[in-house]
């Protein structure tokens, strides 16, 4: 079974078409090529992957260009405490 983390990265690496590469947790969306659409993408698959709900203000505060891959994980694992 995949945990947080490696889910995250599933869906940022199928949402940017980067399966065939490696990431790490300090990566940025920036780093990886992300836009604002490509964001938006990720941000809505994690809603459905996790089963959690993103306010508007988070999804600005938590998938900012500068946003990590950690940073991203953590940020779900609190939405599902």
């Amino acid at each position: 079974m995949l945990d947080t983390y490696e889910k995250v990265c599933l869906i940022v690496s199928d949402e940017l078409d980067l399966l065939d590469m490696p990431l790490s947790k300090e990566m940025t969306l920036k780093e990886l090529g992300a836009d604002s659409f490509d964001a938006m993408e990720i941000y809505l698959s994690i809603e459905d992957e996790f089963d959690i709900t993103i306010e508007e203000e988070e999804f600005y505060n938590e998938f900012s260009d500068e946003a990590t891959l950690k940073s991203i994980t953590e940020f779900v694992e609190r939405k599902l405490k």
